[in-house]
């Protein structure tokens, strides 16, 4: 599923729409399923979900409880209008990890804050993440070496 590193140009309302729709989805729950995990009726569920009106955070949050999906990705893949982010992040609540490091650091050293530059951020986070997707890359390929040693089950991507 390829990601868009641009923004669309779609109203509010079409993103919110989106990202919900394709969490819900994801989650293969019925939208009656998620009103009531949420203590809505199904009609006020469906007008949420269709991103009619205006958007209200503590919706969003019984949303991302009735979903078991990371608030702060809903909302990124709201304003971002990029669906995927909160699919792809439902399971390991990538954003909501992000932003409790970035509390615990305006715990432990507000004043540094301020002074980390934006090229430093960026450049520092683009290292972290690599490193970080090298490391999941590496255990996969440790593990289906270990299998295989094993007689374990074929690598899916090995087959015709």
């Amino acid at each position: 599923m390829p990601l868009s590193t641009a923004p669309s140009q779609e109203p509010d309302g079409v993103a919110v729409a989106a990202t919900l729709r394709a969490v819900r989805r994801h989650r293969r729950l019925r939208t009656a399923e998620v009103a009531a995990a949420m203590g809505l009726p199904q009609r006020s569920y469906e007008h949420f979900e269709a991103g009619a009106g205006r958007l209200h955070l503590d919706k969003l949050e019984l949303f991302a409880r009735a979903t078991d999906s990371d608030p702060f990705a809903l909302l990124a893949a709201i304003l971002l209008r990029c669906p995927e982010l909160a699919v792809l992040t439902s399971d390991n609540k990538f954003l909501t990890i992000v932003n409790l490091a970035l509390l615990d650091l305006v715990e432990r050293a507000p004043e540094v804050i301020p002074r980390l530059e934006a090229a430093s951020l960026i450049a520092g986070f683009s290292e972290i993440l690599e490193k970080l997707c090298d490391d999941v890359r590496t255990r996969e390929r440790l593990a289906q070496a270990w299998l295989t040693q094993r007689g374990g089950p074929p690598d899916p991507e090995d087959e015709p």
